[in-house]
């Protein structure tokens, strides 16, 4: 599965051809320090599970670091194949504060 920045290219934040066709801890700044981390979102990547607020940081164009927050949910065609994972993503020059966890609305059914 390729994973895709068009948005962060378009606005100049990664090069346009050094990090096509690659994967995120293909070009992700300090990996090898983090293994359980990264381990982790390549399982739920290779189950088709869908992620939410993975940050990892990254170096822009010009040499400066950041820090790019992605979401995904896995996309099937219709024969129920894996075509990828729509993921938006998020950067910034500094670290993301910790996501706090989502209070479920008194009316929402918990899913089963």
């Amino acid at each position: 599965m390729t994973i895709r920045y068009e948005h962060l290219r378009a606005i100049g934040r990664l090069p346009l051809t050094s990090r096509t066709g690659l994967f995120r801890w293909d070009f992700a700044q300090g990996v090898e320090s983090e293994p359980e981390k990264w381990d982790l979102h390549r399982s739920m990547l290779d189950a088709h599970q869908p992620f939410r607020d993975f940050v990892f940081p990254a170096v822009r164009l010009d040499g400066s670091l950041m820090y790019v927050k992605v979401s995904g949910k896995p996309c099937f065609d219709a024969r129920g194949a894996s075509v990828g994972v729509g993921a938006p993503a998020t950067t910034s020059p500094h670290r993301f504060a910790p996501t706090r966890p989502r209070r479920r609305c008194a009316k929402c059914k918990p899913s089963s």
